[in-house]
């Protein structure tokens, strides 16, 4: 089986391992202590801040069931709300 090393753990780099993995033997290497690149959430106490993409639609079905997954282990939420002085904005 062909080796393939996928630099980077944001959403470019999990997806192309997602898709190659029936047919690779994937390796992913990040150089932060966590995956998900620019799409994170950083904590500043008391505030938590979403860096890069701050939503995205899922429209198509194949979308949506490409995601299913990632919402259903917590790597991905839906309806992510904002806390702006003291109160909350959804």
């Amino acid at each position: 089986m062909i080796k393939i090393a996928i630099i980077g753990a944001g959403i470019a780099g999990l997806t192309a391992a997602k898709i190659l993995k029936d047919c690779a033997q994937v390796i992913v290497f990040e150089k932060s202590r966590g995956v998900s690149g620019r799409m994170s959430t950083r904590y500043a106490d008391p505030y938590y801040f979403d860096h890069g993409t701050q939503y995205f639609t899922a429209k198509s079905t194949n979308f949506k069931e490409f995601l299913k997954p990632m919402i259903d282990n917590g790597i991905s939420r839906t309806g992510k709300l904002i806390l702006l002085k003291s109160k909350v904005i959804r």
